[in-house]
């Protein structure tokens, strides 16, 4: 019967613990590398903007464009009902961050009175 030379098995186990490591920390990385969803940032735009009134409508670019030299970020814009008026908002958000890097009220508010 032949001996198992066991002075390997740490170094097996920690090759195999690195690896491990590795992988999980490129998944990681790839997935910070990659833009948010459009949609979904515009949702969250909708969502901040309900401190300001009731969002009844809104929209974004699902392309990207170029915002500095250091980042991408996606145009949108909504309309939200303040008090008695409807404002439109045109915004640009931080496709990788989702962080609002804009905002404009691009019209004179309206009243919504008859």
């Amino acid at each position: 019967m032949a001996k198992r030379n066991n002075s390997k098995t740490p170094i097996t186990a920690l090759l195999w613990g690195v690896g491990a490591i590795l992988s999980i920390a490129s998944i990681l990385l790839y997935k910070e590398l990659q833009p948010f969803d459009a949609m979904e940032l515009l949702e969250e735009v909708k969502e901040d903007f309900k401190e300001r009134g009731i969002v009844q409508d809104g929209w974004i670019s699902s392309q990207m464009i170029d915002y500095d030299e250091e980042t991408k970020a996606y145009r949108g814009g909504l309309y939200c009902h303040e008090e008695d008026r409807v404002h439109y908002y045109e915004f640009l958000v931080d496709a990788y961050s989702g962080h609002l890097l804009e905002i404009a009220d691009k019209q004179k508010p309206h009243s919504t009175r008859a």
